[in-house]
């Protein structure tokens, strides 16, 4: 199935994009962020293989390779 990706820091638009649902049961993302100061923003995310579109997802986002926040959250 079809999803959707949106990433604002600072309130700025840095990422928004689709992607179908693969196979791979651990998805990373990491693009680079700011403009004098750069940052590398990384976000995995890990679902669970049987019947995972029913389960929650797991979030994990680090900046510069520190973790600053987890999820769980129904995708």
């Amino acid at each position: 199935s079809l999803r959707s990706l949106r990433v604002t820091v600072d309130g700025h638009s840095v990422i928004s994009r689709s992607f179908t649902t693969g196979l791979k049961l651990t998805r990373t993302m990491e693009w680079t962020v700011g403009n004098s100061e750069r940052h590398l923003v990384q976000l995995e995310k890990t679902r669970q293989r049987m019947y995972g579109q029913f389960k929650p997802q797991q979030f994990i986002a680090s900046v510069d390779g520190i973790v600053v926040a987890r999820a769980a959250t129904m995708d």
